[in-house]
């Protein structure tokens, strides 16, 4: 807990200088830098990054500032109360009265009179004067000033002193100004600090396991191993690893600017990984992937369907799947195989190296038993979303709604680069809601961090309901260097919080669509009001998925459906199930006042024989929904037709068949698929003609209805206005599901 005193320790000895550069309107304007100039700078900021996070870690530079803390100082960790907003409103003020030049004790004195009757205005008395006890005393100051120079008498600080100097070369005057303070980390070296003593007590490391990632040259020639969510399935966020026992010339060979994917067997801690040592029984720990081919990873149900060569078929969620061979390289995965090869599903953990011709090996295989979920509810409708599209929608609301997340003063911009949701690491009914916050001086990142924090989701009255769950925060600063917050600092975070974090958002999730559901008669607002939230965790983000039901009415003998089932036909698409039942209700509901129905003939069908057939009219109209598809049992067709002066109503048939939803299109066009079973004349000048005359004309007219798709008017676009003002739901096909009979509608955000 003494950490959080601690980050208040170095943001006032070393940082607050920062703050006290000038960054209104009137700054100096900054030195024209090129894309190549900008690279390089980048670059050398980052090497001073590592060397940075090299020194603290093995010094334990952290560990000894946090030790500083007084008792008083913790204690007020706990009483003190800031919201969100008051912490904004508190920087605004520090930024606006910072004093220009060094800040000696002159300038803190003005400072600290400047802010104190903002600060009380904003904190309110009682906990402004909890604030002014966090203050650091002159005692800590010093002795965090003679820590830091401690470690720059090190080895690793005198490397880091370097790497310093050789970024500030590169600057301009404006961004050396800027982070001065960050380069003057090490600059002042004083006794050298000892390495604390290795345990007595050996520490067992984690076995090592084969992971993907790509070896990433900088322009300076320092590589970093990065794994990336868009190659990674199993991963949300990505991240920058050191590597630690990898031969510097084998390294350099397998990576490039770009980033070449390259199959390593180690272990990752904090941002480092480590390799594994060459074993004779085994492929080397460093695996370089063929140009020729494509790699990713992820965690998939599959199934074995052919012993020999080894192969499975994987599911890899939305609707897709894929046949792969393996790769069986040691003993454990051959055994993996021939104790999954009894037709069942398992869980399937692998790297997959697709080729030109689209054909999958996969190779660095983990094999686990599986047993899919399943919620069973009894649901008059079901809306479910990938993962991915719970992504579109977060970032289609960053987009939306950017004032919110950054700012400006002059050349420096702060801002939240990515948000997301996922259900990775997440227990069902959890959420993890995540971003990125970066920082730029003059177009140079300065500092890049991500958050995230696990959340308990449920609906409330057609609200989403999102109640973060105690210590799950966690905030990492990973660009120009590692330091991953203690669980202790957040901890205070949220404490400092308060009830603003505890209680969590609730945010409006059926006001986009409520009107047209409830004006179609699909639903009524009792079980809009009454939706029900189940999650379905899988460790792979392709397969993951969050499900809405909405119950059925009150009375209701409907069979109850597992919710859980993966009804979603594409990526980053959804998909709303509407059962049998409430289909036939709406149809029992709304069809009757809609007859007669009449509809024009399309032009092309119009002139027959010097007559013109105008209008279809549906006086008479039976239907039901069944088993994925609707049956016809009654329809009467009439004719509008024209012939010079005349016009008039010719009775034309009596049917029976089916009708399957179709939808194809983007966005979709929606209609229905005739299938007739039989077919009957009503009009008088037919059923005058012979039998063969009548049949000929009959098999016509039913090849022709069938091979005629019935297009349903376009349903409006419906506007997203929570996420933006320019994202709707776009339909992207439609169909039937037989079993359970339910009716699917798929559709994506767009943009």
């Amino acid at each position: 807990m003494r950490s959080y005193i601690v980050q208040g320790l170095i943001l006032t000895c070393l940082a607050a200088p920062v703050l006290a550069q000038d960054t209104s309107s009137g700054a100096q304007t900054p030195t024209t830098t090129n894309q190549a100039q900008l690279a390089n700078q980048q670059a050398l900021l980052l090497r001073y990054g590592t060397r940075l996070t090299e020194a603290a870690q093995k010094y334990q530079l952290f560990n000894k500032l946090t030790a500083l803390a007084t008792p008083d100082q913790l204690d007020t960790i706990h009483k003190l109360r800031i919201s969100p907003s008051q912490a904004m409103d508190l920087l605004k003020a520090f930024q606006d009265n910072m004093p220009k030049g060094t800040l000696d004790k002159d300038a803190m004195a003005a400072l600290r009179r400047n802010i104190t009757p903002k600060a009380e205005q904003i904190l309110g008395a009682d906990q402004f004067d909890l604030f002014i006890g966090l203050v650091p005393s002159p005692q800590q100051t010093e002795a965090a000033r003679n820590i830091l120079k401690s470690v720059a008498a090190t080895p690793e600080g005198i490397a880091a002193k370097q790497a310093s100097d050789d970024l500030s070369k590169s600057l301009s005057d404006d961004q050396r100004r800027f982070l001065q303070p960050f380069l003057d980390l090490m600059n002042d070296p004083g006794t050298p600090a000892k390495a604390p003593a290795p345990s007595k007590r050996p520490v067992k490391g984690s076995p090592a396991s084969r992971m993907l990632v790509y070896l990433k040259k900088t322009s300076l020639g320092d590589t970093y191993a990065e794994v990336y969510p868009e190659s990674n399935f199993s991963e949300y966020l990505a991240h920058r690893y050191r590597l630690s026992g990898a031969d510097p010339a084998v390294v350099s060979n397998l990576s490039n600017t770009e980033g070449l994917p390259v199959r390593v067997l180690g272990t990752l801690k904090d941002d480092q990984l480590n390799l594994a040592n060459n074993s004779l029984s085994g492929p080397p720990s460093l695996l370089a992937v063929s140009g020729d081919y494509t790699a990713w990873r992820g965690r998939m149900p599959a199934k074995v369907t052919s012993a020999n060569p080894p192969t499975v078929t994987l599911n890899l969620g939305r609707g897709q799947a894929a046949n792969a061979t393996l790769d069986l390289q040691t003993d454990a995965e051959r055994q993996g195989v021939a104790q999954h090869s009894n037709g069942a599903d398992f869980m399937l953990t692998g790297t997959a190296l697709t080729g030109a011709d689209g054909k999958i090996t996969l190779c660095d295989l983990e094999f686990a038993d599986w047993r899919p979920a399943t919620s069973q509810v009894a649901a008059a409708a079901v809306v479910q979303g990938s993962e991915d599209f719970l992504e579109h929608a977060a970032n289609s609301f960053l987009n939306g709604h950017s004032d919110m997340f950054g700012g400006t003063s002059g050349n420096v911009r702060f801002f939240v680069s990515d948000i997301g949701t996922t259900l990775m690491g997440c227990q069902p009914g959890q959420v993890r809601l995540y971003g990125r916050v970066a920082c730029t001086h003059t177009g140079l990142d300065v500092l890049g961090a991500n958050a995230e924090v696990v959340c308990s989701a449920s609906m409330v009255k057609g609200r989403l309901q999102l109640t973060p769950v105690p210590g799950s925060m966690q905030i990492r600063v990973d660009y120009p260097l590692y330091g991953a917050m203690p669980a202790s600092w957040t901890a205070n975070l949220e404490r400092i919080a308060g009830s603003q974090y505890s209680s969590g958002i609730s945010l409006p999730v059926t006001d986009a669509f409520s009107k047209q559901i409830l004006d179609n008669g699909v639903l009524v607002q009792s079980q809009l009001d009454g939706l029900q939230m189940a999650t379905q965790p899988t460790g792979d983000r392709r397969t993951a998925l969050v499900s809405l039901a909405a119950p059925v009415p009150a009375g209701s003998t409907s069979a109850a459906v597992d919710i859980l089932r993966n009804r979603v036909a594409a990526p980053g698409e959804f998909t709303l199930a509407v059962s049998e039942d409430t289909i036939n209700n709406t149809i029992k509901l709304k069809l009757p006042p809609m007859l007669p129905i009449v509809r024009p003939i399309p032009e092309q069908y119009r002139k027959q024989g010097g007559a013109s057939l105008n209008e279809v009219e549906i006086p008479e109209l039976d239907v039901s929904f069944s088993k994925g598809q609707f049956v016809i049992n009654n329809c009467v067709i009439n004719v509008h037709w024209s012939f010079g002066p005349f016009s008039g109503v010719e009775p034309g048939a009596r049917f029976k068949g089916t009708a399957s939803v179709v939808g194809t299109g983007n966005p979709a066009k929606i209609g229905l698929r005739l299938h007739v079973d039989q077919l009957d004349f009503l009009s008088t000048r037919i059923t005058g003609l012979a039998p063969n005359e009548q049949q000929e004309l009959k098999d016509k007219l039913i090849k022709g209805m069938q091979e005629f798709t019935l297009e349903l008017p376009p349903p409006p676009d419906i506007m997203v206005n929570l996420l933006s003002p320019q994202t709707r739901l776009v339909l992207t096909g439609a169909g039937g599901s037989a079993d359970p009979s339910e009716l699917l509608i798929h559709g994506r955000l767009d943009p």
